[in-house]
């Protein structure tokens, strides 16, 4: 399992690796040609709606992307061996740009994550 995230997400980086363990590394930094090449060689990537989730699902890694305020119906993922987890709490989709509650992403259900991953992980997904 490879947790990767900006220096600014550092406070968010750190429990999760910390409770992984040994279980888990940070992704290196580097280009995007170094993303692109660790996402292609990746058996699935769980990701927020970003970059790294869309370059995945088109190298056919399969995603599952977590999406909060904006329409996976609008932003994809497109592709083949992907799958959306959404907390469907009402006031999301949104437009806003920043949101102190951000409900959309904190109400996202580890269980449901876990599903989809194991359902795209399956042989004959």
């Amino acid at each position: 399992v490879y947790v990767s995230g900006t220096a600014a997400e550092e406070d968010l980086v750190a429990p999760v690796l910390a409770q992984l363990g040994d279980r888990a590394r940070r992704l290196p930094r580097g280009s995007i040609t170094d993303l692109a090449t660790q996402l292609a060689a990746s058996d699935l990537l769980i990701a927020a709606d970003s970059f790294p989730l869309h370059l995945a699902n088109a190298l056919a890694t399969p995603v599952v992307g977590l999406f909060g305020p904006k329409d996976p119906a609008v932003n994809g993922p497109y592709f083949d061996r992907s799958r959306v987890v959404r907390s469907g709490v009402a006031c999301s989709p949104c437009t806003l740009r920043r949101c102190a509650e951000r409900l959309c992403m904190t109400a996202l259900s580890v269980d449901a994550v876990e599903a989809a991953a194991v359902e795209l992980l399956a042989p004959n997904c």
